[in-house]
């Protein structure tokens, strides 16, 4: 390699590695340093050799930051070492980086406690034969194949201009009448006309079985002929659209339709072009080389094609299995389609009406039906409505079977939920393959109902857990997708309860029979705070502790609190009558501040604190049993409404004297 081409190979390289964005930012920040250290080190009484010390290491350390430069790149996914002519980050595919970007995160982030099952990965249909197929060499496809592709492509190549010239003859002909010139109208619908008559001749002179496929007697004299039969339409279209070009632009009537005539009458000029390449088809041998190259060209891309394409036989394995139902009143139909079918594996039934259809299906599970469109009493379209209207019948796939050979059923019959709809009489293993399609795609929703069953489960158990866990509010705060939660509400009205003769109970009460008792009595108190739309913040066997008013609105929460407390202590006494004794309560409330919190510290964590809930803790602790007591800021919300009697002064730890008042229902 010659030295300046080296030489420019060389500062690439260096550029890509950002050698020279290296050295000029080492050489500004060296600068820098340099001019700080001037002044810095005289203020700090450093002697003059430290200066020339530090300058001499600044030096030193320019060759090792290029080497280090050249050596390695920094990525997001760290220092990595650099390689000659790697790609640079800053071009790397944008999804790569999104992809590690979508679980980036602080080290110390706490996942939200909600987890969902892991998707399943979408079902890629491998045949069977595709292991065996990669390893054969691929052999010469059979002639006769070629033959019929290439004429199929040289069809379709004639067809698209064609309908371009039936399209916009239409188009024209429509704004033809919306302005009423009768006679420009009857030459384009004389224009539509010939445009129909020529798809028809082609579709038939070059379909796989036509005339020209067919002519081994005289391939040269059919060729001729069939071009002349095409032309005669083609010249008659572009006769037709110049006389109305001239006509137009002498009378200024058809000025506005021009730009479509003009692209007509390129159609036209197109089809007439695609006709001489007919006369050069090899109709005999289809691997003789044409004088046509496009011809050629033609047939050499059907061979390849189907060179990669194996040639159906009939010992296709199925891909998969079921039961299916075949519904047709023409027997001879239903058994050989269902002995066809059986044969391969699946299980069938029949049904010789649309009656005798929907009765099986609802007899028993049925994978996919096939089903005939035209039956006496019951039609399939009905049978069709019947199946998607219900509930339980809705996902079963259904392939429609007709002798409608149009396109509008086929739409109507999509339209209304089949899978798939299929003229009679239809090729076996074509069906064989619209059935296994349909039964995959079955398959795949029923696990993406499955998937989606699944998450409301588990959505489900995480939604109680956190009831459980917290308050609702706070609760669905997490579920939308908050991690810390603080909330401070300024005049919550707290509930605390104290039980007693849980801890402490006879020797013939064991652990599990406590458990069961405040299970259940923990349960009723759970369903009168939800009536009264209040929130336990917690609740075990010592007692509870309940607010309400966290959504603001504190009157309206003081009478809840009440109302709660006196139902509270009503049950626990029902509770204890049932049991013969041996639960006592005593409930303490108060009006204040409290601030409560839902925390990730590896775990969720919910707690509360402030004034509201220590002050109601301390009343609770100072409470006989059977009583409820209140504060003297509860009082002044309670007393219009409850019956409250007077304690006194009460000594609450922690707390100091305080004046309590004991909460009664009102008297009448």
């Amino acid at each position: 390699m010659p030295p300046e081409r080296r030489l420019a190979a060389f500062l690439r390289e260096a550029k890509r590695r950002k050698v020279v964005r290296t050295a000029l930012m080492y050489g500004g920040v060296s600068l820098a340093l340099a001019t700080a250290a001037e002044y810095i080190f005289p203020a700090l009484l450093f002697p003059e050799d430290a200066f020339r010390f530090f300058i001499v290491l600044l030096i030193l350390g320019f060759p090792i930051a290029l080497v280090l430069a050249w050596s390695f790149d920094i990525t997001a996914e760290g220092v990595v070492r650099a390689e000659a002519g790697a790609e640079p980050v800053e071009s790397r595919p944008a999804t790569a980086v999104a992809t590690g970007a979508a679980h980036a995160g602080p080290p110390d982030a706490v996942p939200p406690p909600v987890r969902h099952a892991p998707r399943p990965e979408p079902a890629t249909r491998v045949p069977a034969e595709a292991t065996e197929e990669a390893a054969e060499p691929a052999a010469p496809p059979d002639p006769e194949r070629v033959r019929k592709a290439s004429l199929a492509n040289l069809r379709q190549e004639l067809l698209a201009p064609i309908d371009a010239i039936a399209g916009y003859s239409e188009m024209l002909l429509e704004d033809a009448r919306r302005a009423e010139l009768d006679e420009a109208a009857e030459i384009l619908g004389k224009m539509h006309r010939a445009g129909g008559e020529l798809r028809g001749m082609a579709s038939s002179f070059l379909d796989p079985d036509g005339m020209l496929a067919t002519a081994s007697d005289d391939p040269a004299a059919i060729s001729s002929h069939i071009r002349h039969e095409l032309r005669n339409p083609v010249n008659a279209l572009i006769g037709y659209a110049e006389l109305l070009k001239e006509d137009g632009c002498v009378q200024g009537d058809l000025h506005h339709l021009e730009p479509d005539l003009d692209r007509l009458l390129a159609a036209a000029h197109r089809v007439n072009g695609l006709i001489t390449r007919i006369a050069a088809f090899p109709v005999e041998d289809p691997h003789a080389v044409s004088a046509n190259a496009e011809i050629e060209a033609s047939v050499e891309v059907a061979r390849d094609v189907l060179a990669k394409i194996r040639p159906r036989d009939g010992d296709r394995t199925p891909t998969q299995h079921g039961t299916l139902l075949i519904v047709d009143d023409n027997a001879t139909n239903r058994d050989l389609i269902s002995r066809r079918l059986a044969r391969e594996g699946f299980t069938v039934a029949t049904a010789e009406s649309g009656a005798d259809a929907l009765r099986i299906v609802g007899e028993r599970a049925i994978d996919l039906v096939l089903l005939d469109v035209l039956m006496p009493e019951m039609d399939g379209v009905e049978v069709l409505k019947r199946l998607k209207a219900e509930p339980r019948t809705a996902a079963i796939p259904v392939i429609m079977l007709s002798a409608l050979d149009e396109i509008d059923s086929a739409i109507g019959c999509v339209d209304m939920g089949a899978e798939d709809f299929l003229p009679k009489s239809f090729d076996p293993v074509l069906l064989r393959v619209r059935i296994d399609a349909c039964l995959e795609l079955r398959r795949l929703r029923d696990r993406d109902r499955e998937y989606a069953r699944s998450l409301d489960q588990e959505r489900a158990l995480t939604e109680h857990l956190l009831a459980s866990l917290c308050p609702k509010p706070f609760a669905e705060r997490v579920l939308a997708g908050e991690s810390d939660i603080v909330q401070h509400v300024p005049d919550a009205t707290v509930v605390v309860g104290r039980f007693r003769g849980v801890r402490h109970g006879g020797a013939d009460r064991d652990a599990r029979a406590t458990v069961d008792r405040m299970r259940e009595l923990l349960g009723r108190l759970e369903a009168i705070a939800r009536a009264h739309g209040v929130h336990i913040l917690r609740a075990d066997g010592a007692g509870f502790a309940a607010a309400v008013g966290l959504e603001g609105d504190g009157e309206t929460a003081a009478q809840a609190g009440a109302a709660f407390a006196l139902a509270a202590l009503a049950e626990t006494e029902r509770f204890a009558g049932e049991l013969d004794g041996g639960i006592g309560l005593r409930v303490g409330a108060h009006t204040g501040p409290i601030t409560a919190g839902l925390l990730q510290t590896g775990r969720l964590a919910f707690d509360v604190w402030g004034e509201g809930i220590s002050t109601a803790r301390a009343i609770a602790a100072a409470a006989p049993e059977g009583a409820i007591h209140v504060s003297p800021k509860l009082y002044a919300a309670l007393r219009v409404t409850h019956g409250l009697d007077t304690v006194g002064e009460v000594e609450l730890e922690d707390v100091g004297q305080m004046r309590l008042f004991a909460l009664r229902e009102r008297d009448g």
